[in-house]
């Protein structure tokens, strides 16, 4: 063997939990040193045999984990109502028919479309290598903690050593026959295998390939092609996130008597496009339908408890997107534009090169029932695709990533779904600035004028007369933006003999501040806890929320944190009407409702 360099292989450089699975690095290696294997919790990742690795250093500079691609696309992009004319499209479609209709185009030019689709074999094996398990309960631990500066590790630590069989993987397809495999959504992580590899070796022959996949395999395959070639169409999705394939091999296995031969997340019972049923068909003919109240995995699904640490920290589904186009289901037109037919299915679609532009012109208008260009704000949260948000995780995650693999999926879920309680860790709306809650909360003081403890989750910050002028901060995580409307909501218990506590934002540098929430203080604000809010129009860039303990005064003053949230405000996705006033009776309910969809501890 020649000589190794010594370059870093993206073992060691992608950091614990951002692995995404896309395959670039082992579709890349020039030697074959890399494979897919499944981590613990069956998530792909690669592997590496080092008596084959030269420490070329390709896989590492490939990794988008690491090495996130350049965004070309458009930072405002238009965004469109699509519904396909074919009504057994429709009912074969998650929603309005987009992919289909665009697959279905290329397809006739004699192009190639790859997407996710089921094996024919569902005995999935993602099981770990036996022993393996502390070390990636350690890794998937410490991808939870919070802490996203990289570290260096072994990401291929603690996976299977077994085969992989994966029930649902990328493919590629050259017919119209074929097109209902890539059909339908799938709410798991799909096996990316050599599909790089294959799409590069069209793009060489001068074929047309539509790729469609989440934000991450779209980065992944940008990053693997290293150029731009004007065969590719690359759609992303407006996805959630894609829970390990062991967790639905788990739940198959666990609930049903026989392996399916079919299995759709999203039937459209009755024809009702927002009507949430699974279908389940089996060998012998028989099907079954299972609404989502009484599916397991799709209530966990939806609740996010199985969502990955790659998936919480998203690196690649914000505007400007790397598909040239981006779908999904358009929820909540039916609010805004009561006149559409929507029972069939909406599909939203955006628009984020001039490549994607003249596709979308270019599908044949008599397979298209409805094509209208929205605002961009109707788009709301789906994806979370505007710059700020985030997907959020659950209280109960890591109750389920604790249990599921010592217990049955059923009782993991359920656990996970009576800790949920209805709770999201995060708010999926609007440019958060600043969300804390329970031990997260730690402000920044001089210790002889403060003190801070932490009390069953609530986060105490004590002060005396004595401490009378100082201050105690804590940094956002976005800077305020001059002119710009927040709302800003605290949860929070007080004792002091002051009438009232005032709520600032300052920044620090330059000294500035702006009083932005007034409380006036009762009897009962010692033992009640009471969640407060206040929408306000910033007037200067400020960098941190602050407390003046001049106002914390008396015998064991304090204030009681269990949550402090920031976000900018914008008008309610399902809401046509003008931002309101604060001070009117309608514009506090507007407020109220708003907050509500954000913040579980208004509603």
């Amino acid at each position: 063997m020649e000589e190794k360099r010594n370059k870093p292989t993206v073992i060691e450089g992608v950091a614990p939990g951002m692995c995404t699975g896309c395959g670039a690095c082992i579709n890349l290696c020039p030697r074959k040193a890399l494979s897919f294997a499944a981590d613990r919790f069956g998530y792909f990742v690669p592997e590496i045999d080092q008596d084959k690795c030269d420490r070329c250093g390709l896989c590492h500079r490939v990794c988008p984990a690491i090495n996130l691609p350049p965004r070309q696309n458009s930072r405002a992009p238009a965004l469109y109502a699509f519904a396909a004319k074919d009504t057994d499209l429709l009912r074969k479609s998650t929603s309005g028919g987009a992919f289909g209709v665009m697959a279905e185009h290329i397809l006739s030019q004699g192009g190639y479309v790859a997407g996710c689709a089921w094996k024919k074999d569902w005995s999935s094996s993602l099981k770990p290598a036996a022993g393996d398990r502390g070390e990636d309960e350690a890794l998937h631990a410490e991808a939870f903690s919070g802490d996203d500066a990289p570290k260096a590790s072994d990401a291929s630590a603690a996976v299977s050593k077994a085969p992989l069989k994966p029930v649902a993987a990328h493919v590629i397809i050259d017919n119209k026959e074929d097109l209902s495999l890539l059909h339908k959504s799938k709410y798991l992580q799909s096996y990316m295998g050599t599909i790089f590899s294959e799409i590069a070796a069209l793009l060489r022959k001068g074929r047309k390939v539509l790729f469609s996949g989440c934000p991450c395999q779209v980065a992944g395959l940008r990053s693997f092609l290293r150029k731009d070639y004007d065969g590719l169409i690359c759609i992303d999705l407006l996805c959630a996130y894609t829970p390990s394939q062991a967790f639905f091999a788990k739940y198959i296995k666990e609930t049903f008597p026989e392996l399916p031969a079919a299995y759709e997340f999203r039937n459209k019972t009755a024809g009702k496009w927002q009507t949430y049923a699974v279908r389940v068909g089996f060998a012998s003919g028989r099907t079954i339908a299972v609404p989502n109240s009484a599916n397991t995995y799709q209530l966990a699904f939806n609740r996010r408890v199985m969502i990955p640490p790659h998936c919480i920290r998203c690196r690649y589904h914000n505007l400007p997107r790397y598909g040239d186009l981006t779908i999904g289901d358009f929820w909540g037109i039916n609010k805004r534009d009561p006149n559409l037919d929507c029972k069939q299915g909406i599909s939203a679609v955006l628009v984020n090169s001039r490549k994607g532009k003249i596709f979308l012109e270019s599908l044949p208008a008599d397979h298209i029932r409805l094509l209208e260009a929205k605002p961009l704000i109707w788009l709301g949260g789906n994806g979370a695709a505007f710059k700020g948000m985030q997907h959020s995780s659950s209280p109960g995650t890591q109750v389920f990533y604790s249990l599921i693999n010592k217990t049955s999926f059923q009782e993991a879920a359920e656990t996970a779904l009576a800790v949920y309680g209805g709770r999201d860790v995060t708010p999926l709306q609007g440019r958060r600035c600043l969300h804390v809650t329970g031990t997260g909360i730690s402000f920044k003081f001089q210790p002889k004028s403060w003190e801070q403890h932490f009390i069953r989750g609530t986060a105490f910050l004590f002060s005396g007369d004595a401490a009378a002028g100082a201050y105690a901060c804590i940094d956002l995580d976005q800077e305020t933006v001059c002119g710009r409307e927040y709302v800003l909501c605290v949860k929070c218990r007080i004792a002091t003999d002051s009438e009232q506590i005032d709520f600032y934002l300052t920044d620090k540098k330059n000294k500035r501040e702006q009083l932005v929430l007034t409380r006036s203080v009762a009897a009962a604000d010692r033992t009640n806890t009471a969640g407060i809010c206040v929408k306000f129009s910033a007037d200067n860039a400020y960098d941190s929320f602050m407390l003046k303990s001049s106002q914390l005064t008396g015998n064991l003053a304090y204030i009681a944190f269990e949550e402090i949230t920031l976000i900018e405000y914008r008008d309610d996705p399902y809401e046509t009407n003008a931002t309101p006033e604060l001070n009117s009776e309608k514009g506090s309910g507007r407020i109220k409702d708003f907050l509500a969809r954000k913040l579980h501890w208004l509603r």
